[in-house]
């Protein structure tokens, strides 16, 4: 087995990516103390936490970390490394100070909306030992904002394989709905085969239970106090489930899903590189026929279904751009 990173050009040296990015903050951090123009305060209005990237309970092909092809925890394993878990003083503290310099940007930071804190989004986030205390610190501190003066307050933005281990769908679905803004499960089949040959050590059925789960609770906690949570499909294209992207998309409807999104596989394994739909131009070109298909399931959906906040189901499948858009697809080039 092989792991690249940058022989195809798709995916940078790590090394090389990392020195780039600082060099380009170093610059602009020199034009901005040699600049006359007095600055306008730029404010991030999401913070991303890498709590536990090294634990999960499924194997999916594509994962750089958990595939039947990776090495990388055998590789850590040789270097004596342990597996990456932040401690939730470290949580603790960023997320404070983050809520620090919104509350002393107040203006600055009213005129962005709503602020977010998403957890790992490689591994499955809701194995973080800490989890539950993480979920209380975000409570704490969206009332802190409230209470001076934010209009919009903190959420959670969520992404999960599904499964809902530790707790159980139900319990986790009471506990995150009220506080999340958004979340994305990771889909990748229309079929129990499709889905369950891609996401190694899921139960198709289950999972189909837990996401109508996560829309009661998401309908009652909305009728009850108005705070909407949506729900998303969140897709790797592959060539054994690019064909039942329109059919994803019933399902989604179908389930009450809000928004289907994803992007292209980024192949690290010669394994994985057969799979990919912008390998050639005839996978391309079977891509680009099935794009209208999916636009027309998509409008049928958006016209059909209506969601009581008047959230119509958006698809967004452009290749790594998080569009919150109805109806965009990504045409590869051949």
């Amino acid at each position: 087995m092989q792991i690249r990173l940058s022989k195809d050009g798709q995916i940078p040296s790590i090394k090389d990516h990392v020195e780039e990015i600082v060099r380009l903050y170093m610059g602009a951090i020199d034009r901005r103390k040699t600049s006359n123009v007095k600055q306008q305060i730029l404010l991030p209005w999401r913070v991303t936490f890498d709590t536990n990237p090294d634990d999960c309970n499924l194997h999916c092909d594509m994962c750089e970390g958990f595939s039947q092809y990776s090495t990388v925890k055998a590789d850590r394993k040789e270097q004596g490394l342990s597996p990456r878990r932040m401690s939730f003083e470290l949580v603790e503290k960023v997320l404070g100070e983050f809520v620090d310099l919104h509350l002393e940007n107040l203006e600055n930071s009213n005129a962005l909306g709503g602020l977010e804190v998403i957890p790992s989004t490689m591994g499955e986030p809701l194995l973080y030992e800490h989890f539950e205390k993480f979920l209380a610190v975000i409570q704490e501190e969206d009332k802190r904002l409230k209470e001076h003066g934010h209009q919009y307050g903190l959420k959670l933005n969520l992404t999960t394989n599904g499964t809902f281990p530790r707790l159980g769908a139900a319990t986790w679905a009471s506990k995150l709905i009220p506080i999340t803004s958004d979340i994305k499960i990771s889909w990748n089949g229309a079929s129990k085969s499709t889905q369950e040959s891609i996401m190694k050590g899921q139960n198709f059925e289950k999972v189909l239970e837990n996401v109508k789960l996560l829309r009661s609770v998401r309908d009652d906690v909305h009728k009850a106090k108005g705070h909407f949570c949506s729900l998303t499909f969140q897709l790797t294209f592959l060539e054994e489930n690019f064909a039942e992207i329109p059919d994803i998309i019933d399902l989604a409807g179908d389930l009450g899903v809000n928004r289907v999104k994803g992007h292209h596989l980024w192949s690290h394994w010669v394994e994985m590189d057969g799979r990919a739909m912008k390998r050639d131009a005839d996978a391309v070109r079977r891509w680009n026929d099935m794009v209208p298909v999916a636009e027309e399931r998509a409008k049928q959906k958006g016209d059909s279904l209506t969601l009581s906040n008047s959230i119509r189901v958006m698809i967004v499948l452009n290749d790594f751009l998080y569009l919150w858009s109805l109806c965009c697809f990504h045409r590869a080039s051949p």
